[in-house]
């Protein structure tokens, strides 16, 4: 994931464009444009990347399978 800041961007519309703004000038366009600042959502130093692909996957077994009442029948 890379991050965009509002100076990044003024330099990035320069080069292309030509244009320039001000940061508070392409912070207006943004949200103009109904963009926001987005964060991503922090995560664990000890975070098993790989038990959480399996788990997406549907390869690990729920954690209350085989628990609670048997089926109705």
């Amino acid at each position: 994931m890379s991050t965009w800041r509002l100076i990044d961007l003024c330099q990035i519309v320069q080069e292309r464009f030509g244009v320039s703004y001000s940061e508070t000038g392409m912070g207006k366009l943004m949200r103009s444009l109904d963009l926001s600042w987005q964060t991503p959502r922090s995560r664990h130093a000890e975070t098993d990347r790989a038990a959480q692909e399996r788990f997406k996957k549907g390869l690990c077994a729920s954690p209350r399978a085989g628990r609670g009442r048997p089926p109705r029948g």
